[in-house]
């Protein structure tokens, strides 16, 4: 374990399966590593991450966007409240602004009381509609596609290698899991995607643009100009009218560029950087360097390899 002293806060680092937190001049930043938790704090809050079949949640300007992946939990916190919900005969409850809606599992009912009144749901593989004060949320389980829809709009997630669309209040953020595509509504448009070795087009403001599949390169035209997809363990980037989105899939390096700045993801033993706000911060997994750079500056740390 590292404790790095800087200035008036520490950067604690625990190596090899165990919890790295960093402190920042914002505050803390945890992070665990190989199928723990990560959580990354920065200017506007904290971004916990959990890599393997556990939770993610993303917490950004508007609020906390939880989502545990693979029959995990998965709550979506938009400015609108909480939307928790529960994968494979779990309870699911989703808040929003006009209160909570409970859900039984187990081929029981569903009733969710909102504002407007009760909503009964049938179980196991069967359609959810969740009616709140805004309209309906259907949701289908065991990979089946979900859509949640709360004060903001719709946020449909599917599980276990389909897709997963986020609905925010900028947009729709579709996001396809496990060497799948990838297509990503932000105020500029949509971005349609087509699957399995087939032609994507990507719709947005400007038109389309078609996308070939296999390893081969991808390349979306928007109203910003162009991005470039690769397709199968490859690289994609997605840019949006706030700049690139590149995510690499299984392995490879993920970032993610909002309007902040760039936020790079690595899965699996690979680097992270997270670039927000107040600045750069990088990780590397596993016996790397990590160097997180916010408002005050570097914080470089370096691992002990294990055999």
């Amino acid at each position: 374990m590292y404790f790095c002293r800087k200035g008036l806060s520490w950067d604690s680092i625990t190596r090899n399966n165990h919890n790295q937190s960093l402190r920042t001049a914002s505050g803390w930043d945890s992070i665990t590593r190989n199928n723990h938790n990560q959580s990354l704090r920065t200017a506007s809050g904290w971004d916990s991450i959990t890599r393997n079949n556990h939770n993610q949640s993303l917490r950004i300007a508007s609020g906390w966007d939880s989502i545990t992946r693979n029959n995990h939990n998965q709550s979506l916190r938009t400015a609108s409240g909480w939307d928790s919900i529960t994968r494979n005969n779990h309870n699911q409850s989703l808040r929003t602004a006009s209160g909570w809606d409970s859900i039984t599992r187990n081929n029981h009912n569903q009733s969710l009381r909102t504002a407007s009144g009760w909503d009964s749901i049938t179980r196991n593989n069967h359609n959810q509609s969740l009616r709140t004060a805004s309209g309906w949320d259907s949701i289908t389980r065991n990979n089946h596609n979900q859509s949640l829809r709360t004060a903001s709009g719709w946020d449909s997630i599917t599980r276990n290698n389909h897709n997963q669309s986020l609905r925010t209040a900028s947009g729709w953020d579709s996001i396809t899991r496990n060497n799948h595509n990838q297509s990503l509504r932000t105020a500029s448009g949509w971005d349609s995607i087509t699957r399995n070795n087939h032609n994507q087009s990507l719709r947005t403001a400007s038109g389309w643009d078609s996308i070939t599949r296999n390893n081969h390169n991808q390349s979306l035209r928007i109203a910003s100009g162009w991005d470039s997809i690769t397709r199968n363990n490859h690289n994609q980037s997605l840019r949006t009218a706030s700049g690139w989105d590149s995510i690499t899939r299984n392995n490879h390096n993920q970032s993610l560029r909002t309007a902040s700045g760039w936020d790079s993801i690595t899965r699996n033993n690979h680097n992270q950087s997270l670039r927000t706000a107040s600045g750069w911060d990088s990780i590397t997994r596993n016996n790397h360097n990590q160097s997180l750079r916010t408002a005050s500056g570097f914080d470089s740390m370096k691992g002990e390899k294990h055999s």
